[in-house]
């Protein structure tokens, strides 16, 4: 089968990938707008919800599939971008420090004891670990990917209008005349991120924006090869740079930098490390999520093409797992969990 995939953000790439692995043919449109969350985003997993300290959405599932996959792609695609981090809880009180022993105590598997921290490290009611942790490095992974689909002629970089995707009940096809693009597949899937707010064909379907803004910091105070969160998180990316976010405004629309938002962030650093952080970058990206938390996936108004977004804020853990889903679902026929499936909007 050929499939269209229009959108080269995280969520078209692990599609992409997901189908080539089970050798159906694939082209990705994409026109590499800024302000997409995959560009931007720090791309950490972590099995963990720490607001109640309990595991994410099918943490097992998820996490099988996300290691599965990550490992697998860097064999494909010859490059290094899955990054195993533990991550350090830092407790905001007792009560909080009193429920993390208590889910030890319950037998919860993610976590355990945190290590006994040191300056500059600020700790007052300790901290707990989350060893099975870390990032994906989103910008090393999609241009390992545009790469390779570069070389066999599977990516096209244009800006993409809908009104020339055409479909009938069989197959559909998109055309740019200007360019000299005639682009036939047995069907499209857009996966255009916080962007399908503004198609047509995402009808009623309650996908929302969510901005972040994330930073990039450096510091000589902290050496150790795991990432702070007490609410916010400090991620160690290499050379004595950190990721330092995120925020979250929803429904905004605009990527303006925000300076309170930046004040904010170190103000939360601060209260965890007491070190001096010199500020590198400043970004922000809009993510695209849906108000029951789960994503889009399945089929659009259009015969044949179909909507695979919604990833939010666990894009890079979720990932894996979803396009497993929707790669059987296209091309085995395998009815999606109606958890995902877009249909559960109009029950």
């Amino acid at each position: 089968m050929h499939f269209l995939i229009i959108g080269q953000g995280l969520a078209g790439s692990v599609l992409a990938l997901e189908l080539l692995q089970r050798g159906c043919e694939v082209t990705v449109l994409d026109d590499a707008r800024e302000g997409g969350a995959s560009r931007v985003a720090a791309g950490m997993f972590n099995p963990m919800s720490f607001r109640r300290i309990i595991p994410v959405w099918r943490a097992d599932e998820v996490m099988q599939a996300m290691q599965l996959f990550y490992t697998g792609a860097e064999k494909t695609l010859g490059a290094r971008f899955f990054h195993r981090v533990p991550l350090i809880r830092i407790f905001p009180n007792s009560a909080y420090a009193a429920l993390w022993e208590q889910r030890i105590d319950e037998g919860l598997q993610w976590i355990t004891h945190g290590p006994t921290l040191h300056s500059p490290v600020r700790a007052p009611f300790g901290c707990g670990l989350v060893p099975d942790a870390g990032y994906v490095d989103l910008p090393a992974l999609l241009e390992a990917l545009a790469l390779q689909l570069k070389k066999t002629g599977r990516l096209h970089r244009t800006t993409v209008d809908l009104s020339r995707l055409q479909s009938d009940e069989h197959s559909v096809i998109y055309t740019d005349d200007a360019l000299g693009l005639r682009l036939p597949a047995d069907a499209a899937i857009l996966a255009t991120g916080a962007f399908a707010r503004n198609t047509a064909l995402l009808g009623d379907l309650p996908l929302n924006t969510n901005k972040g803004e994330v930073l990039t910091v450096s510091t000589e105070a902290y050496r150790e090869a795991a990432t702070l969160n007490n609410g916010k998180w400090l991620l160690p990316i290499g050379e004595q740079r950190f990721r330092l976010g995120a925020s979250y405004l929803p429904r905004a629309e605009t990527l303006e930098l925000t300076p309170t938002v930046r004040e904010h962030l170190l103000e939360k650093a601060a209260l965890m490390l007491d070190a001096e952080l010199e500020v590198v970058e400043h970004r922000a990206g809009l993510r695209p999520t849906v108000s029951d938390r789960r994503p889009l996936l399945g089929a659009t108004s259009q015969a044949k093409v179909y909507h695979f977004n919604g990833m939010g804020t666990r894009g890079v853990l979720n990932a894996p797992l979803l396009a497993r889903w929707m790669a059987e679902y296209l091309v085995d026929g395998t009815p999606l969990s109606v958890e995902v499936d877009v249909a559960r909007w109009s029950l």
